[in-house]
């Protein structure tokens, strides 16, 4: 078993999970209790449903990874694990640069993209 894979799999599993839980406990529910008058109410409906689908993407991503840590898939193995990387470091690094840094989902995606990086280049494919 690829253990950098399947730690990057447990890490995209807890991130959307606190971001889901956090998002709808720290942001939606005040959110709602008192709504802004100006914003329609389907447009607050889709705010908070786009809210969730980093945590679904995430999951996604992170089946595929438990796959490939248990080798999976090896003929597109590397360009899969290359995609990943850059699509989980892409989202740390906007939500780094957006937030000044003051935001640790960037922290955490950044981290991830690391260990899919090195979880790809342990199994001789880089």
């Amino acid at each position: 078993m690829n253990h950098w894979l399947a730690s990057a799999c447990a890490a995209l599993i807890g991130i959307g999970l606190t971001h889901s839980v956090m998002g709808e406990r720290r942001i939606f529910l005040p959110w709602l209790a008192s709504p802004p008058r100006d914003l329609p109410r389907a447009h607050r409906v889709i705010l908070r449903a786009s809210w969730h689908l980093p945590t679904l993407l995430g999951w996604g991503l992170a089946a595929v990874l438990a796959l490939l840590a248990v080798g999976g898939a090896a003929d597109a193995r590397s360009t899969m694990l290359a995609a990943m990387a850059l699509a989980v470091g892409a989202c740390g690094l906007l939500v780094a640069l957006a937030t000044r840094g003051r935001h640790q989902g960037g922290t955490a995606m950044l981290a991830t993209a690391v260990l899919i990086a090195v979880g790809r280049w342990q199994v001789g494919v880089a």
